[in-house]
């Protein structure tokens, strides 16, 4: 199962994300490398410049609802380990 991203008043806030991968990239250096899944057809796409241990997503709007984001770890030994995916869920106020 993954995590949902909750967030509330849609345009107005930014998620942080944390990995949640079994690698050690800590322990003995090591990448990260974000992902995003707009549900658009075409899957999983790296997020430029997402290199760290979490990633803070621009500001979401009640449009972004739905994206998935995951993190790839590998660690200095080329082995890599992938994070569960976490779900956007954006709330937002009826009129």
């Amino acid at each position: 199962m993954g995590y949902t991203i909750y967030v509330e008043k849609a345009g107005t806030y930014k998620s942080t994300v944390t990995g949640s991968s079994s690698a050690a990239a800590g322990s003995f250096g090591g990448n990260y490398q974000w992902y995003i899944n707009r549900n658009d057809g075409k899957g999983w796409v790296a997020i430029i410049n997402a290199t760290e241990a979490t990633y803070t997503t621009s500001v979401v709007t009640k449009e972004n609802a739905g994206y998935q984001y995951r993190c790839v770890v590998m660690d200095v030994y080329g082995n890599e380990s992938t994070s569960a995916a976490a779900m956007l869920h954006v709330e937002y106020e009826l009129p």
